[in-house]
């Protein structure tokens, strides 16, 4: 993991690596566009480099979520970095070019399998861009035959799974297949330079997935050392689907047929937790919502959260999710320094079938933390650091702020925050507490023995008299 801020290094292209073989996979049977190309990476060469090289194209780069890849032979998760080339002239600029570390060197005449996955949001456009409550909704997903990369490619093919076998149109038809909800382009042969992107690739087809986006989602993980780690997350949902046209209507939505409910929307999110999550709630702007289900599995928290209304094509909702976790299941002590604290919790969304567009994570540290570092398995755009007052605070709380776009299910891993923090801060509020009951005490037991009347000394003398 690497604590980065999109710092790109710069390589150079390894000279003899050849892709003898590539099998692209593109799943576009929900709202995210996931692909899944395995390589065989051949070393042609006479020298041994340790890395290859895969390419996004500059048009798909806005919208990149997340590369990740693995071996084949083990399954073991390789890093994968983003960095800067040479880029020939005919190269479109803002193409983002990511390094797959090898598990090792590649000596002359080995080979090497690896699987890369790549996500993108936002691809899938609807056409038509409206419907009617009891419409399927038709999307539109554009690319290209070929893989694109920095090296020669021998032989490739790419499929495309859909959500259905309904399907309009497709391109090109050459060296084409069609089998129910599977489209395949190629084998193609021939011997593709770098860079090459082939035919202009088109896929109309139904998709009735949920389109469910998180325009914004802000989420706060409060760290107290008394026990528990609050975490709070505010979203605003859109259904990025087919906007609705005409009027709802209830009496079809609770309809028996399902071609008359509304296909396009959705009114059931599902949410992955860790097993430890515990007090969980849900919200909106009204108030609390009860209509969710959690259920508590061996490894995770299964909940379906349900808003208080179905979304169809461009209706939104503010919501907001929270639940805690015990502080022994997220904090540990630095093995190597007994007075830093490591807080290992998941960075994204806990939503698997959700892209979120802008995300703000919040660290909330206790009073007192200092040389505060962070670390991520990928790369955020911005951090920032910032003060927070509440109760019983002198100084107030750290909190490191880290901005990141596109999130999606591939997001949802731990990240690293260790922060220094000494003993003696763990005591401070109490101190405060105690020293508030003693002095509101002190305060008491003088002022009942004070009067504090007029004339107290002439009242006295008489009542001495009497």
């Amino acid at each position: 993991m690497a604590c980065a801020v999109l710092a790109h290094p710069s390589v150079e292209v390894p000279t003899g690596l050849v892709i003898t073989e590539a099998h692209r996979r593109i799943n576009i049977a929900t709202n995210i566009e996931n692909q899944t190309t395995e390589y065989r990476v051949e070393n042609k060469g006479t020298d041994s480099p340790t890395y290859f090289l895969v390419a996004v194209p500059a048009d798909k780069a806005a919208r990149l979520a997340i590369v990740e890849a693995v071996s084949v032979k083990n399954d073991r998760r390789l890093q994968a970095t983003q960095v800067t080339v040479p880029l020939p002239t005919a190269v479109a600029a803002g193409t983002a070019v990511f390094q797959i570390t090898l598990n090792g060197a590649l000596k002359p005449g080995a080979f090497s399998r690896v699987r890369v996955s790549v996500s993108y949001t936002h691809t899938l456009v609807p056409f038509p861009a409206a419907i009617a409550q009891n419409e399927a909704q038709l999307v539109l997903f554009n690319d290209h035959t070929h893989v694109y990369l920095p090296h020669p490619v021998e032989s490739q093919t790419t499929e495309v799974a859909l959500f259905s076998s309904v399907v309009e149109s497709f391109a090109p038809r050459k060296l084409a297949t069609r089998s129910g909800d599977k489209i395949t382009f190629g084998p193609y042969t021939s011997l593709s330079a770098p860079y090459t992107l082939g035919d202009a690739l088109e896929v109309h087809s139904e998709n009735n997935a949920p389109f469910a986006t998180m325009r914004t989602m802000h989420k706060e993980i409060e760290v107290s050392h008394w026990g528990n780690v609050a975490v709070t997350e505010h979203y605003l949902l859109e259904n990025t689907g087919a906007k609705l046209r005409g009027e709802f209507l209830r009496s079809d939505y609770q309809s028996p047929y399902a071609s008359e409910r509304g296909r396009a929307s959705f009114h059931m999110l599902p949410v992955v937790l860790p097993a430890d999550a515990r007090e969980l709630y849900f919200r909106d702007v009204i108030g609390n919502i009860s209509s969710s289900r959690a259920r508590f599995e061996k490894n995770r928290v299964f909940v379906e959260l349900r808003p208080r209304y179905p979304l169809f094509g461009g209706w939104k909702a503010d919501l907001e999710f929270g639940y805690s976790l015990p502080a022994a299941a997220v904090l540990s002590r630095n093995t190597a320094n007994p007075n830093e604290i490591v807080l290992d919790i998941p960075f994204g969304s806990p939503f698997p079938s959700v892209c979120v567009d802008d995300v703000d994570v919040r660290v909330i540290l206790p009073e007192g933390a200092t040389n505060i570092r962070w670390e991520t398995p990928f790369d955020v755009d911005s951090e920032s650091y910032e003060t927070r007052m509440t109760y019983l605070d002198t100084s107030g709380r750290p909190v490191l702020v880290l901005r990141k776009p596109n999130i999606v299910a591939g997001h949802m891993q731990s990240f690293r925050v260790v922060y220094s923090f000494a003993p003696v801060h763990l005591w401070r509020e109490p101190g405060i507490l105690i020293a508030a009951v003693f002095a509101i005490m002190l305060f008491t037991m003088v002022y009942v023995r004070v009067d504090l009347s007029f004339g107290g000394e002439q009242k006295l003398a008489k009542q001495k008299l009497e």
